[in-house]
């Protein structure tokens, strides 16, 4: 009895291991998404979205989920991935006929995709006050023109100076219906460069512009095509 007690002991201190390797390496149940997420979770906490406001932006994500996420299980987007990966295999072969040939396939697939995206976001940002929605256009402005500054070195001091410069541009760019026609932002992007090129020239020292000129220097250097020696006429 008591050499079975010994065996048994010794057989399941050879099989912890095993064990926890198992469990640390079994796959997690997939977790259902929550509604409020990404994009929209930082929306209701920046914005400060709350009480009975919350419910109808909850409410309103929930309906714009419900109908991305259906087309986005549609036999339409199944045909998009289809045609996405034949375009990555044409564009390996540098086959540009084939590639024009499925840019054409493409084209009304992404155009209804994004007007679906487009639609759904907007009735989203209906839900917000005016105040939060100018709030939350510079907000993403000093997001997109902070981008990528660790690069540049600024301090907190400089980036305090920055996200005052995208709050006044915020300001002045702002419209009623700006985010219902334009949810995605994406009539930002000039002035992103133009908020970027002011953060340039008056907010950073002379020695991060200098480091930033070199790097940029550099860069054009990396990618301009090398220069042929030039041919001896025969």
């Amino acid at each position: 009895m008591q050499m079975r007690v010994i065996i048994a002991a010794v057989m399941l201190a050879a099989a912890t291991p095993m064990l926890v390797q198992a469990q640390m390496t079994a796959p997690a149940a997939t977790a259902p998404r929550p509604d409020i997420h990404g994009e929209f979770l930082e929306m209701r906490d920046v914005l400060k979205i709350e009480g009975e406001q919350f419910a109808k932006f909850e409410a309103a994500v929930k309906a714009r989920n419900k109908v991305v996420d259906g087309f986005d299980a549609s036999e339409k987007a199944k045909k998009m991935a289809e045609l996405r990966e034949a375009r990555a295999a044409a564009k390996k072969a540098n086959d540009e006929a084939k590639m024009k040939e499925l840019d054409a396939q493409l084209e009304p697939l992404h155009k209804e995709s994004w007007a679906i995206r487009v639609a759904q976001r907007a009735t989203v940002f209906a839900t917000l006050t005016p105040a939060q929605q100018q709030q939350w256009v510079a907000y993403i402005l000093n997001q997109k023109v902070t981008k990528g500054t660790t690069k540049w070195g600024m301090d907190e001091a400089q980036l305090a100076k920055a996200k005052t410069l995208c709050d006044a541009e915020a300001a002045k760019v702002f419209k009623a219906d700006l985010l219902q026609t334009d949810p995605y932002l994406v009539s930002l992007d000039e002035v992103v460069k133009n908020v970027r090129t002011t953060v340039r020239g008056t907010i950073l020292t002379d020695e991060q512009r200098k480091v930033l000129d070199e790097r940029d220097a550099a860069r054009v250097a990396a990618t301009k095509p090398a220069t042929k020696p030039a041919t001896q006429p025969k």
